[in-house]
């Protein structure tokens, strides 16, 4: 069985009346209009998630069912599950990693960091020149805005530039996971991935937000390597941007 078929499996046998569960079996039938889209997706997750380890998959595959939360009836938030699978999206920084030809590449068990002195531990480690690295993964998604455009809820246009609500946004995701790369005592530098979900899923203007990104990356964050998955319909990647620090 694919490796993200034994996720799903594994939720359902922990959430068999879940409504993303029903609904997610309906739109991966052949005769559903998603399921191209839904085969794409999941594609692309099988092949991130067959590059791991057997250890870290069950690390990974563990987290993912932990977050996953049984629910009778769709949540107001609109979000569903995307925290399930933002933390699935582990599995593409590792396959970067992997690609990378980096050593002793492996998930780090987990520490949420919820009690005093406790912060929370990056998601990889791994090891390149002699030097001991980490890795943090966080996933950008779209706004609250742009979701209720997108479902009908809200009929007034979207601007699709990126403006100061999406790079605070950034900022967040980057200072946390600035912080979570140098929290192991063995820590010697530290790689952030992200995975950005613009609020124009068009994309028709992705070559402007490609150099604005360039651009902030470069001003706000000369210290830290950062490596940006912007992925286009099923996931499959649109383009890539490396920002290596300033030695």
């Amino acid at each position: 069985m694919a490796r993200f078929d034994k996720i799903i499996q594994k939720i359902e046998q922990k959430c068999p009346n879940d409504w993303w569960i029903m609904s997610f079996k309906k739109k991966a039938r052949e005769d559903h209009p998603c399921y191209q889209l839904y085969k794409k997706t999941i594609r692309e997750y099988n092949k991130a998630l067959n590059c791991l380890d057997p250890q870290s998959f069950s690390i990974l595959s563990d987290k993912v069912l932990s977050e996953f939360k049984c629910e009778a009836v769709q949540n107001e938030d609109g979000r569903g599950k995307q925290l399930s699978f933002d933390l699935m999206n582990e599995a593409f920084a590792y396959k970067y990693l992997q690609n990378r030809v980096v050593n002793n590449l492996c998930f780090v068990e987990e520490n949420k960091g919820t009690g005093k002195n406790q912060p929370k531990t990056p998601d990889i480690r791994f090891e390149e020149k002699g030097r001991v690295g980490y890795c943090e993964v966080k996933t950008i998604n779209r706004s609250d805005k742009d979701k209720k455009r997108y479902d009908g809820k809200v009929f007034s246009g979207s601007e699709y530039n990126l403006n100061d609500g999406f790079f605070n946004k950034i900022r967040t995701a980057l200072d946390s996971a600035k912080s979570q790369v140098k929290t192991p005592s063995d820590s010697e530098f530290g790689i952030v991935y992200l995975i950005i979900n613009f609020d124009d899923f068009t994309l028709e203007d992705h070559t402007t937000y490609k150099e604005q990104l360039h651009v902030f990356f470069q001003q706000s964050y000369p210290d830290i390597e950062i490596h940006a998955l912007i992925p286009g319909g099923g996931f499959h990647a649109l383009y890539e941007i490396h920002h290596t620090p300033d030695l």
